[in-house]
């Protein structure tokens, strides 16, 4: 059942890089996948997996602000306020310790899936262990590790170890390596990409592109380990499609060509 579920799990996550190809499918098709989206995102809801459903639900509401020629000063208030919240998120959650799930924990029971709190202690433990060793500007590099005292105080057998490689939130993982000098690299990488993609690009495609990025960006601020996987392969190809004035300066009529001649 466990094998299953992971099963579904990563296709439909995987699922989601084939977003800015329903732009060029047949109605009845892709009638199918939205349905199919739907529900994974009913799924998402009933087994808590909160950062894969607020994925998908973004994803999609980008996907149809793109399918309807959504105007640039719409896309523009869109992304100015979704970027400011989430790195108003990330700076509050580094200062104060805490998460944005602790505040929902406290508008929801304690036993709601959707609003557990399994992040404020990352939170808490990166700033603490980074601001004891003095390494906010630089990190510990690629195999640094933080001090994690939840961890070191676990009865749980499996637990992770006291001393932790990886981090579940994306950007803390950035900052847990490279500091803040790499963690800023990484964000005007991504900001840079996802404007180009709204503003400079000629096609839904690239825009679509963007949704992506940008809705990436967001959840790294509290999920998402970045990794070396195919998930991650991909992101940076998109990312080098939105920097690509080859791929910036084609037409919808052209990527359709493109895609048809595959097959």
């Amino acid at each position: 059942m466990a094998g299953k579920y992971l099963s579904f799990l990563s296709f439909s996550i995987c699922s989601i890089l084939f977003i800015p190809f329903l732009l060029y499918i047949r109605k009845r098709y892709l009638q199918y996948c939205l349905m199919f989206f739907l529900f994974s995102i009913i799924c998402f809801l009933l087994i808590g997996e909160r950062a894969i459903l607020i994925y998908f639900s973004l994803s999609l509401l980008g996907f149809f602000g793109v399918k309807m020629h959504f105007l640039n000063i719409a896309w523009s208030l869109i992304l100015l306020a979704g970027i400011s919240v989430s790195l108003a998120i990330l700076i509050y959650s580094l200062y104060y310790g805490v998460s944005i799930f602790e505040i929902l924990q406290d508008l929801y029971f304690d036993t709601n899936d959707m609003a557990q709190d399994t992040r404020s202690f990352i939170f808490y433990e990166l700033s603490e262990d980074l601001t004891r060793n003095h390494e906010w500007i630089y990190g510990k590099g690629m195999l640094g590790v933080c001090y994690s005292p939840f961890f070191d105080s676990s009865t749980n057998p499996n637990a992770d170890s006291a001393y932790r490689i990886g981090l579940e939130v994306g950007f803390l993982q950035y900052l847990l390596k490279g500091g803040l000098l790499y963690l800023s690299l990484i964000m005007l990488t991504f900001l840079g990409a996802i404007y180009n993609a709204f503003f400079k690009s000629k096609s839904k495609f690239i825009k679509t592109i963007g949704v992506l990025l940008f809705v990436n960006f967001v959840i790294l601020c509290i999920s998402y380990t970045p990794s070396f996987n195919m998930w991650y392969f991909h992101i940076w190809i998109m990312i080098g499609m939105c920097y690509s004035n080859k791929f910036l300066k084609l037409s919808d009529n052209e990527i359709k060509t493109i895609i048809n001649s595959v097959h």
